[in-house]
Order: C-alpha cells, then sequence, then structure tokens
C-alpha cells in the first residue's frame, strides 16, 4: 500500500499544474484524432461500397439489355434465314427447266455479278462478254436470293446493334 500511495502521490506531483493539464490535453487531442481518423475510414469504405453496389446494379442492366437485344436478334435472324431458304426452294417454281433451257446468261454479267460481290471474275480467255457462261438462270436467281438473305442479315445485325448501343445508353445514364 505504501508503494502505491508513493507512485500516486509521484504522479499527481508530476501531472499536477499545468503540465497535467498540457498532458491531459494531449491525451484527449491524440484520441480525438484517431477517433476522427477512424470515422473517416469507415465513411471511405461506406462510400467504396456504395460506389461497387452501383457498378454492379449497372452491369446487370447491361447484361440484361445483351441478352434482351441478342435474343431478339437471334430469333430474327433465324426467321430470315429460313425465309431466305424457302426463297431458294422456290426459285425451281418461278424459273422452270424450259426457261433455264431458253435463257442464255452471258458471260459479261457474271463477271459484273462476281465483281460486284467481290468474287474472282473469269478472266478474257473463258470467253467475251456475250459468249454464254453455262450457268442456268435459276442458279443465278439463287445467288440473287442469296445475296438479298446475307444484305438482310447484315441489315438486321445492324438494326440490333444500334439497338444494343441506345439501351445500353438508357441504362447508363
Amino acid at each position: 500500500m505504501g508503494l502505491l500511495k508513493a507512485l500516486w502521490g509521484g504522479a499527481t506531483g508530476v501531472l499536477g499544474g499545468w503540465q497535467g493539464w498540457a498532458a491531459l490535453f494531449a491525451v484527449g487531442l491524440i484520441t480525438g484524432s484517431l477517433g476522427t481518423w477512424r470515422v473517416m475510414y469507415w465513411e471511405q469504405q461506406a462510400q467504396q461500397v456504395k460506389t461497387v453496389t452501383r457498378t454492379i446494379t449497372q452491369i446487370k442492366y447491361q447484361d440484361r439489355v445483351t441478352e434482351k437485344v441478342v435474343t431478339k436478334y437471334l430469333k430474327a435472324q433465324a426467321t430470315q434465314a429460313e425465309e431466305t431458304r424457302n426463297r431458294i426452294e422456290d426459285v425451281p417454281a418461278h424459273v422452270t427447266p424450259q426457261a433455264d433451257a431458253a435463257c442464255n446468261v452471258p458471260l459479261g454479267l457474271i463477271r459484273v455479278w462476281d465483281d460486284a460481290v467481290h468474287q474472282p471474275v473469269p478472266d478474257a480467255a473463258a470467253g467475251t462478254d456475250d459468249a454464254p457462261s453455262g450457268l442456268a438462270c435459276s442458279d443465278l436467281a439463287k445467288a440473287f436470293v442469296e445475296a438479298a438473305g446475307q444484305y438482310d442479315a447484315v441489315s438486321r445485325q445492324l438494326v440490333a446493334l444500334q439497338d444494343w448501343v441506345r439501351e445500353q445508353r438508357a441504362v447508363s445514364k
């Protein structure tokens, strides 16, 4: 008990007066600063959580838009591909074997067509432009239908891409 009294007495002697108040003020200041920094850290973490949550929500909305647009596009593409197949199958009903026999497709037409669709163009050794190409009109009609089908496919793809961009912008605001 005597030791405790001696220590207490020494401590109150040193901490008494202005030095004690200054030490108490310093301890309070340090404790308050640490507490403030801790609160600021918690607020920063809460802000980061809000940002991450907002980002995740944004990604979910964007994924929904992508899924919606892609599903719509794939259905349209399947429909378009089926329509092209049906048109190709209908060619013999419209360009009969008799019409094929009576039709002479000139080599010049084939050269123009191949150039337009970026295929190798028959050279001059194949014959003059007015020479018969050996291609049946029905084959030419099928090629026209395929080209139109490819055009439709690219057109639908562009529309789907435009829809996707528009809807992504809407959910990104």
